[in-house]
């Protein structure tokens, strides 16, 4: 019974995909083997090669952007420290105390120094960016 068993195993798959027999059989899975090996040469392994330098580039890029985020942040900080030291805030008002009163109010309204102090922020962050 284990032998009936185990001959229907071997010989069904056979069978149910209508292999041939004999060197016709031979020939057509040989044939179907160098074409799969032609077929891996000359397509997947420069299709492989292509993904590879691909991952490995976007991952180089992914990398220069966070390193010059992190050196942006930290010219960001530094450029706030120099201008912390040199007290640029209470030379920039005391520069502006003589201007008339509604002068003031309307720059205050229009934020006008907040916007001035961020661009002096922004250069000399370039500034130090360039130092770097």
């Amino acid at each position: 019974m284990k032998k009936i068993i185990i001959i229907m195993v071997l010989l069904i798959p056979a069978v149910a995909l209508g292999q041939e027999s004999g060197f016709g059989a031979f020939f057509t899975g040989a044939n179907k083997f160098f074409d799969d090996m032609a077929l891996f040469f000359l397509e997947d392994t420069p299709s492989m090669i292509q993904r590879f330098f691909a991952y490995i580039i976007e991952w180089a890029v992914y990398l220069k952007f966070y390193l010059q985020l992190e050196a942006v942040q930290f010219a960001w900080g530094v450029a706030k420290l120099i201008l912390e030291d040199l007290a640029f805030g209470t030379q920039l008002q005391s520069m502006l105390a003589p201007l008339p009163q509604d002068v003031k109010a309307t720059m205050a309204s229009l934020r006008i120094m907040d916007a001035l102090e961020i661009l002096i922020t922004a250069h000399v962050t370039r500034y130090v960016m360039e130092l770097i």
